[in-house]
């Protein structure tokens, strides 16, 4: 819907900012203590420096949980709400990427 590939639909936008929220909520816990061992793509920055993880969670969180809140009951009326509500969760994406887990290439 951001790119123009479909048409808006205030249902799919609302399920797509759940999905980022649920997301949100639950990622760090896939990164417990002692889960640093084994083939992972996660980079060692996640438990070396444990604190900017949390926060790059945190950020990640907050964004996710007030693009749910934007969205009310029904989901974002029009493309631009949706764009205002979600811009600001997939903006923590790239960092999180970056520094936490390792590039493919």
């Amino acid at each position: 819907m951001l790119k123009g590939e479909m048409d808006y639909n205030p249902v799919v936008a609302k399920a797509a900012i759940a999905t980022f929220h649920s997301t949100a909520e639950a990622v760090g816990d896939f990164f417990p203590e002692g889960s640093d061992t084994g083939e992972t793509r996660a980079a060692p920055a996640i438990w070396e420096n444990p604190d900017a993880f949390q926060e790059t969670l945190a950020k990640f969180k907050a964004d996710a949980a007030a693009a749910v809140e934007a969205s009310g009951r029904d989901g974002p009326a029009e493309l631009e709400a949706f764009r205002q509500a979600v811009m600001p969760v997939l903006s923590n994406c790239s960092g999180c990427h970056e520094d936490f887990r390792i590039d493919d290439n």
